[in-house]
Protein backbone atom coordinates (compact mmCIF):
# COMPACT_ATOMS: atom_id res chain seq x y z
CA UNK A 1 0.00 0.00 0.00
CA UNK A 2 0.96 3.61 -0.85
CA UNK A 3 0.15 7.16 -1.16
CA UNK A 4 0.88 9.22 -4.60
CA UNK A 5 0.97 12.69 -4.64
CA UNK A 6 -1.86 14.01 -7.07
CA UNK A 7 -2.46 17.59 -8.60
CA UNK A 8 -6.14 17.91 -11.19
CA UNK A 9 -5.31 19.06 -14.53
CA UNK A 10 -7.97 18.09 -17.04
CA UNK A 11 -6.60 18.48 -20.39
CA UNK A 12 -7.66 21.37 -22.73
CA UNK A 13 -9.27 18.85 -25.43
CA UNK A 14 -11.24 17.13 -22.69
CA UNK A 15 -12.67 20.58 -21.85
CA UNK A 16 -13.85 21.36 -25.24
CA UNK A 17 -14.77 17.74 -26.09
CA UNK A 18 -17.49 18.42 -23.39
CA UNK A 19 -18.43 22.16 -24.74
CA UNK A 20 -19.04 21.11 -28.17
CA UNK A 21 -21.44 18.35 -27.03
CA UNK A 22 -23.34 21.32 -24.93
CA UNK A 23 -23.25 23.23 -27.88
CA UNK A 24 -24.62 20.68 -30.61
CA UNK A 25 -27.43 19.86 -28.17
CA UNK A 26 -31.01 19.93 -30.11
CA UNK A 27 -33.38 22.35 -28.09
CA UNK A 28 -35.36 22.77 -31.05
CA UNK A 29 -36.15 19.12 -31.02
CA UNK A 30 -36.41 18.49 -27.59
CA UNK A 31 -40.24 18.26 -25.82
CA UNK A 32 -41.28 19.82 -22.95
CA UNK A 33 -43.94 17.83 -21.22
CA UNK A 34 -47.18 20.59 -20.43
CA UNK A 35 -47.02 22.12 -17.07
CA UNK A 36 -43.48 20.91 -16.63
CA UNK A 37 -42.01 24.04 -14.85
CA UNK A 38 -42.57 22.61 -11.12
CA UNK A 39 -39.53 19.83 -11.65
CA UNK A 40 -42.88 17.34 -11.49
CA UNK A 41 -41.49 15.84 -14.44
CA UNK A 42 -37.61 16.59 -14.38
CA UNK A 43 -35.35 19.32 -14.86
CA UNK A 44 -37.55 22.14 -16.92
CA UNK A 45 -36.41 22.68 -20.12
CA UNK A 46 -36.28 26.48 -19.55
CA UNK A 47 -34.39 25.94 -16.36
CA UNK A 48 -31.64 23.35 -18.43
CA UNK A 49 -31.18 25.97 -21.11
CA UNK A 50 -30.45 28.52 -18.59
CA UNK A 51 -28.03 26.20 -16.89
CA UNK A 52 -25.98 25.22 -19.76
CA UNK A 53 -25.95 28.48 -21.36
CA UNK A 54 -24.29 29.57 -18.04
CA UNK A 55 -21.94 26.72 -18.42
CA UNK A 56 -21.08 27.69 -21.90
CA UNK A 57 -20.63 31.44 -21.48
CA UNK A 58 -19.72 32.43 -17.29
CA UNK A 59 -18.57 28.93 -15.92
CA UNK A 60 -14.78 28.35 -15.10
CA UNK A 61 -13.73 25.12 -14.66
CA UNK A 62 -9.93 26.26 -14.42
CA UNK A 63 -11.08 28.31 -11.57
CA UNK A 64 -12.80 25.30 -9.90
CA UNK A 65 -9.81 23.66 -10.39
CA UNK A 66 -6.89 26.06 -8.90
CA UNK A 67 -9.65 25.79 -5.94
CA UNK A 68 -9.68 21.82 -5.94
CA UNK A 69 -5.55 22.50 -5.84
CA UNK A 70 -5.74 24.41 -2.88
CA UNK A 71 -5.70 21.14 -0.48
CA UNK A 72 -3.24 17.91 -0.45
CA UNK A 73 -4.16 15.43 -3.10
CA UNK A 74 -2.96 11.69 -2.95
CA UNK A 75 -3.75 8.46 -4.65
CA UNK A 76 -4.14 5.55 -2.54
CA UNK A 77 -3.91 1.96 -3.47
CA UNK A 78 -5.51 -0.54 -1.21
CA UNK A 79 -5.90 -3.99 -2.47
CA UNK A 80 -7.00 -3.68 -5.96
CA UNK A 81 -8.78 -0.98 -5.31
CA UNK A 82 -7.22 3.07 -5.95
CA UNK A 83 -8.85 5.87 -3.92
CA UNK A 84 -8.60 9.66 -4.34
CA UNK A 85 -7.89 11.46 -1.33
CA UNK A 86 -7.57 14.83 0.31
CA UNK A 87 -5.93 14.56 3.68
CA UNK A 88 -5.44 17.92 5.65
CA UNK A 89 -3.70 18.15 8.96
CA UNK A 90 -5.24 20.06 11.64
CA UNK A 91 -3.75 22.52 13.92
CA UNK A 92 -2.30 22.28 17.03
CA UNK A 93 -0.72 19.40 18.54
CA UNK A 94 -3.02 16.59 18.61
CA UNK A 95 -6.08 17.26 15.68
CA UNK A 96 -8.49 14.57 16.40
CA UNK A 97 -8.59 12.53 13.04
CA UNK A 98 -12.13 12.62 10.72
CA UNK A 99 -13.10 11.30 7.92
CA UNK A 100 -15.97 12.49 5.66
CA UNK A 101 -17.41 10.44 2.91
CA UNK A 102 -19.87 11.64 0.73
CA UNK A 103 -22.35 10.06 -1.20
CA UNK A 104 -24.32 10.33 -4.37
CA UNK A 105 -24.75 12.29 -6.66
CA UNK A 106 -22.27 14.39 -4.29
CA UNK A 107 -18.12 14.05 -4.85
CA UNK A 108 -15.17 15.47 -2.77
CA UNK A 109 -15.78 18.87 -3.70
CA UNK A 110 -18.92 18.93 -1.67
CA UNK A 111 -16.82 19.18 1.69
CA UNK A 112 -14.35 21.67 0.29
CA UNK A 113 -15.73 24.82 2.55
CA UNK A 114 -15.20 22.81 5.56
CA UNK A 115 -11.64 21.75 5.50
CA UNK A 116 -9.91 25.04 6.64
CA UNK A 117 -12.53 25.77 9.31
CA UNK A 118 -12.90 22.06 10.71
CA UNK A 119 -8.85 21.63 10.61
CA UNK A 120 -7.72 24.95 11.35
CA UNK A 121 -10.22 26.86 13.54
CA UNK A 122 -8.17 29.16 15.14
CA UNK A 123 -8.52 30.79 12.00
CA UNK A 124 -12.28 31.47 12.56
CA UNK A 125 -11.73 32.65 16.09
CA UNK A 126 -11.86 29.08 17.20
CA UNK A 127 -8.73 27.18 19.36
CA UNK A 128 -6.18 25.32 17.59
CA UNK A 129 -6.83 22.66 20.36
CA UNK A 130 -9.96 21.84 18.74
CA UNK A 131 -8.79 21.12 15.59
CA UNK A 132 -9.26 17.67 12.86
CA UNK A 133 -7.28 16.07 11.09
CA UNK A 134 -9.77 16.18 8.15
CA UNK A 135 -9.78 12.94 5.47
CA UNK A 136 -12.18 13.14 2.40
CA UNK A 137 -11.79 9.70 0.14
CA UNK A 138 -13.59 9.78 -2.96
CA UNK A 139 -15.81 6.53 -2.97
CA UNK A 140 -14.73 4.34 -5.71
CA UNK A 141 -15.54 4.73 -8.96
CA UNK A 142 -16.27 8.55 -8.02
CA UNK A 143 -14.08 11.79 -8.90
CA UNK A 144 -10.48 10.56 -9.38
CA UNK A 145 -11.37 7.52 -7.69
CA UNK A 146 -11.04 4.89 -10.69
CA UNK A 147 -14.07 2.54 -11.21
CA UNK A 148 -14.28 -0.95 -9.01
CA UNK A 149 -13.58 -3.87 -11.35
CA UNK A 150 -17.51 -5.05 -9.45
CA UNK A 151 -20.10 -3.35 -7.99
CA UNK A 152 -19.07 -2.43 -4.71
CA UNK A 153 -21.38 -1.74 -1.48
CA UNK A 154 -21.03 0.49 1.60
CA UNK A 155 -19.65 -2.82 3.83
CA UNK A 156 -16.49 -3.47 1.44
CA UNK A 157 -16.20 0.03 0.79
CA UNK A 158 -15.95 0.67 4.98
CA UNK A 159 -13.36 -2.21 4.87
CA UNK A 160 -11.62 0.00 2.40
CA UNK A 161 -11.89 3.35 4.17
CA UNK A 162 -10.73 1.43 7.48
CA UNK A 163 -7.52 0.69 6.10
CA UNK A 164 -6.98 3.79 4.51
CA UNK A 165 -7.64 5.31 7.88
CA UNK A 166 -4.94 3.15 10.31
CA UNK A 167 -2.94 1.14 7.81
CA UNK A 168 -2.29 3.90 5.52
CA UNK A 169 -2.14 6.98 7.84
CA UNK A 170 -1.54 5.47 11.28
CA UNK A 171 -4.70 6.86 12.83
CA UNK A 172 -5.98 3.85 15.78
CA UNK A 173 -8.57 5.86 16.15
CA UNK A 174 -10.97 8.60 14.20
CA UNK A 175 -14.35 9.92 13.71
CA UNK A 176 -16.34 9.64 10.91
CA UNK A 177 -19.24 11.86 9.32
CA UNK A 178 -21.44 10.10 6.30
CA UNK A 179 -23.70 11.88 3.89
CA UNK A 180 -26.25 10.16 1.80
CA UNK A 181 -24.67 6.62 0.36
CA UNK A 182 -21.57 8.26 3.06
CA UNK A 183 -24.11 7.22 5.89
CA UNK A 184 -24.63 3.89 4.54
CA UNK A 185 -20.57 3.56 4.77
CA UNK A 186 -20.36 5.41 8.13
CA UNK A 187 -22.88 2.84 9.47
CA UNK A 188 -20.79 -0.38 8.15
CA UNK A 189 -17.40 1.29 9.50
CA UNK A 190 -19.31 1.31 12.67
CA UNK A 191 -20.70 -1.99 12.55
CA UNK A 192 -18.02 -3.67 11.39
CA UNK A 193 -14.49 -1.70 12.50
CA UNK A 194 -15.83 -0.70 16.07
CA UNK A 195 -12.47 -0.76 17.93
CA UNK A 196 -11.40 2.26 15.44
CA UNK A 197 -14.35 4.50 15.25
CA UNK A 198 -14.39 6.85 18.58
CA UNK A 199 -18.19 8.13 17.03
CA UNK A 200 -20.17 8.41 13.88
CA UNK A 201 -22.37 11.16 12.53
CA UNK A 202 -24.99 10.63 9.86
CA UNK A 203 -27.61 12.33 7.51
CA UNK A 204 -29.41 9.28 6.68
CA UNK A 205 -30.43 5.87 8.34
CA UNK A 206 -29.59 3.34 6.05
CA UNK A 207 -29.82 0.94 8.69
CA UNK A 208 -33.19 -0.37 10.98
CA UNK A 209 -35.15 -3.08 12.38
CA UNK A 210 -36.86 -5.00 9.51
CA UNK A 211 -39.87 -4.21 8.97
CA UNK A 212 -40.28 -1.23 12.19
CA UNK A 213 -40.93 2.25 11.67
CA UNK A 214 -38.50 4.15 14.59
CA UNK A 215 -39.04 4.44 17.59
CA UNK A 216 -39.34 5.82 21.03
CA UNK A 217 -39.64 5.17 24.74
CA UNK A 218 -38.61 1.42 26.04
CA UNK A 219 -37.43 -1.23 24.10
CA UNK A 220 -39.95 -2.85 22.35
CA UNK A 221 -42.76 -0.20 22.40
CA UNK A 222 -45.26 -0.14 19.38
CA UNK A 223 -44.43 3.06 17.42
CA UNK A 224 -46.84 6.07 18.38
CA UNK A 225 -48.55 8.83 16.05
CA UNK A 226 -45.52 10.52 15.19
CA UNK A 227 -43.16 7.51 14.37
CA UNK A 228 -46.32 6.15 12.33
CA UNK A 229 -46.81 9.60 10.40
CA UNK A 230 -43.34 9.67 9.23
CA UNK A 231 -42.63 6.20 8.20
CA UNK A 232 -45.77 6.74 5.87
CA UNK A 233 -44.51 9.97 4.23
CA UNK A 234 -41.26 8.36 3.77
CA UNK A 235 -42.68 5.56 2.06
CA UNK A 236 -44.89 8.25 -0.28
CA UNK A 237 -41.87 10.13 -0.81
CA UNK A 238 -40.11 6.97 -2.21
CA UNK A 239 -42.82 5.63 -4.16
CA UNK A 240 -42.77 8.71 -6.06
CA UNK A 241 -39.33 9.65 -5.95
CA UNK A 242 -37.34 6.35 -6.00
CA UNK A 243 -36.99 5.10 -9.82
CA UNK A 244 -33.57 6.97 -10.53
CA UNK A 245 -32.41 4.43 -7.57
CA UNK A 246 -34.55 1.67 -9.12
CA UNK A 247 -32.41 1.77 -12.28
CA UNK A 248 -29.28 2.21 -11.03
CA UNK A 249 -29.29 -0.68 -8.62
CA UNK A 250 -30.63 -3.06 -11.41
CA UNK A 251 -29.65 -2.15 -14.70
CA UNK A 252 -26.45 0.64 -14.01
CA UNK A 253 -24.99 -0.34 -17.33
CA UNK A 254 -28.23 0.84 -19.64
CA UNK A 255 -27.86 4.36 -17.82
CA UNK A 256 -24.25 4.66 -18.77
CA UNK A 257 -24.46 4.24 -22.41
CA UNK A 258 -27.20 6.74 -22.45
CA UNK A 259 -25.39 8.76 -20.36
CA UNK A 260 -21.63 8.26 -21.61
CA UNK A 261 -21.68 10.96 -24.10
CA UNK A 262 -24.21 13.21 -23.49
CA UNK A 263 -23.01 16.16 -20.86
CA UNK A 264 -26.73 17.58 -20.79
CA UNK A 265 -27.84 13.83 -19.88
CA UNK A 266 -25.61 13.69 -16.97
CA UNK A 267 -26.10 17.56 -15.74
CA UNK A 268 -30.16 16.44 -15.27
CA UNK A 269 -29.52 13.67 -13.94
CA UNK A 270 -27.59 14.99 -11.59
CA UNK A 271 -29.56 18.65 -11.19
CA UNK A 272 -32.78 17.14 -10.65
CA UNK A 273 -31.36 14.65 -7.56
CA UNK A 274 -30.00 18.24 -6.24
CA UNK A 275 -33.02 19.57 -6.73
CA UNK A 276 -35.38 17.11 -4.93
CA UNK A 277 -32.86 16.95 -2.05
CA UNK A 278 -32.74 20.19 -1.29
CA UNK A 279 -34.60 21.78 1.67
CA UNK A 280 -36.37 24.75 -0.28
CA UNK A 281 -39.27 25.65 2.23
CA UNK A 282 -38.03 28.87 2.36
CA UNK A 283 -35.80 29.63 -0.64
CA UNK A 284 -36.19 29.14 -4.39
CA UNK A 285 -33.26 26.78 -5.54
CA UNK A 286 -31.19 29.42 -6.85
CA UNK A 287 -30.18 29.79 -3.20
CA UNK A 288 -29.36 26.38 -1.95
CA UNK A 289 -26.91 26.10 -4.24
CA UNK A 290 -25.08 28.53 -6.99
CA UNK A 291 -24.72 26.99 -10.58
CA UNK A 292 -21.13 27.54 -10.45
CA UNK A 293 -20.84 24.94 -6.91
CA UNK A 294 -23.50 22.25 -9.35
CA UNK A 295 -21.61 22.47 -12.77
CA UNK A 296 -18.60 21.74 -10.88
CA UNK A 297 -20.09 18.73 -8.99
CA UNK A 298 -21.28 17.73 -12.33
CA UNK A 299 -18.38 18.50 -14.01
CA UNK A 300 -16.46 16.11 -11.98
CA UNK A 301 -18.33 13.27 -13.41
CA UNK A 302 -17.77 14.37 -16.57
CA UNK A 303 -14.06 14.69 -16.32
CA UNK A 304 -13.13 11.60 -15.00
CA UNK A 305 -15.66 9.49 -17.38
CA UNK A 306 -16.94 8.15 -13.48
CA UNK A 307 -21.50 8.73 -14.14
CA UNK A 308 -21.41 5.16 -14.96
CA UNK A 309 -19.43 3.44 -12.59
CA UNK A 310 -20.70 5.80 -9.53
CA UNK A 311 -23.99 4.07 -10.48
CA UNK A 312 -22.53 0.76 -9.08
CA UNK A 313 -22.89 1.33 -5.25
CA UNK A 314 -26.99 1.00 -5.92
CA UNK A 315 -26.19 -2.64 -6.41
CA UNK A 316 -26.80 -5.18 -4.32
CA UNK A 317 -24.02 -6.30 -2.67
CA UNK A 318 -23.44 -10.07 -1.92
CA UNK A 319 -23.46 -11.29 1.91
CA UNK A 320 -20.90 -13.57 1.73
CA UNK A 321 -17.29 -12.40 3.18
Amino acid sequence: MSLIPFRVNIPDEDLARIGERIKSFRWNHFPEPYEAADWRYGPPAAWMRTLCNYWLTDYQWREAERNINTVEHCLAKIGDQEIHVIHERGSGACPRPLLLVHGWPYSFASYLHLIEPLAHPERFGGHRDDAFSVVIPSLPGFGFSPPPVAPVGPRRIASIFNQLMTDMLGYDEYLVHGGDWGSAVAEMLGLHHPASIRGIHLTMLSVRHHGAAPRSGSVGAAPGPTERSFAAREAELWKNKSAYARIQATKPLKLAYSMFDSPVGVAAWIAEAFHAWSDLSQRPFSDAISMDRLLTEIMLYLITDNFGPSTWIYVAEPLEG
